[in-house]
């Protein structure tokens, strides 16, 4: 996988500034199975387990190196589809990381629970601030489908932000790890067959293709949870499968997903 990864991707971040060496060097040293999962949550996690455990309350720059160690991560996982396996089994390891004792300190972030109840993020076992930062993307990628939607230029072909960060939501609800069943996940698939089935054949260009991972990964989850909406998704794959006007490759997508919705 290290090898889909290309060095000049490394050395983009590390001119705009958006990681640092020891994030670069590690993160490709782990893609390239050269470094074990556990050591890289390890070395990429120091600079904010030394914030956190320092005399001194450091919450302010504990909160910034959080954000410098997820943004190059979201990166990751909005530029590479391929490298999804590999960051799942990395955010697994941080979240495996011991608790760290942050008592008397301010709160890092705070996040409802699929039990509604709402409560402060643990270092490291709640990934703070990750989630939150991942669901800015998300509704910015939503804003930008807006636009794209109504654009009336060149149809995009589907190999987009929005595409890879469905996927990844997508593998993440369904991947056995701690991150599966996660209401805000099935909630995001929900959101985006809901955005493909009220647009139609007019924005399939768009949605399809950011529908498909959601179907074809995580189909019987999304359906037993939200069982309610099958039948409008059903109806409305099965117009764009017959849509004349689009590409084949959105029509027979759509027809698999009618497939994958009509099993019992």
């Amino acid at each position: 996988m290290g090898d889909q990864i290309p060095q000049e991707w490394y050395g983009e971040k590390l001119r705009d500034g958006a990681a640092s060496v020891e994030q670069c060097t590690t993160l490709k040293a782990y893609f390239d199975h050269i470094l074990r999962v556990d050591d890289a949550a390890r070395i990429l996690t120091k600079p904010v387990h030394e914030a956190a455990t320092a005399t001194q309350d450091r919450t302010e720059d504990e909160v910034e190196e959080l954000c410098n160690l997820w943004g190059i991560i979201i990166d990751l996982i909005i530029e590479w589809q391929i490298a999804h396996p590999q960051i799942l089994r990395l955010l697994y390891a941080i979240a495996r990381l011991p608790r760290v004792d942050r008592t008397g300190k301010a709160s890092l972030s705070t996040f409802t629970d699929d039990a509604g109840v709402l409560r402060d993020c643990q270092l490291w076992e709640d990934l703070p601030s990750f989630w939150n930062l991942l669901s800015d993307y998300w509704y910015s990628y939503i804003a930008w489908r807006n636009t794209a939607v109504q654009s009336t230029g060149t149809p995009d072909a589907g190999d987009n932000e929005w595409t890879r960060t469905n996927a990844f939501a997508a593998l993440a609800l369904v991947d056995e790890g701690p991150f599966k069943g996660m209401k805000l996940l099935s909630d995001w698939g929900r959101h985006a067959l809901d955005l493909a089935a009220k647009g139609g054949a007019a924005t399939a260009h768009i949605d399809v293709p950011a529908a498909v991972p959601w179907l074809v990964l995580a189909g019987p989850e999304l359906r037993k949870i939200h069982n309610q909406h099958e039948t409008e998704w059903r109806q409305a794959f099965e117009d764009i499968s017959k849509a004349e006007n689009l590409d084949k490759r959105l029509r027979d997508d759509a027809a698999d997903m009618v497939a994958r919705l009509s099993e019992t």
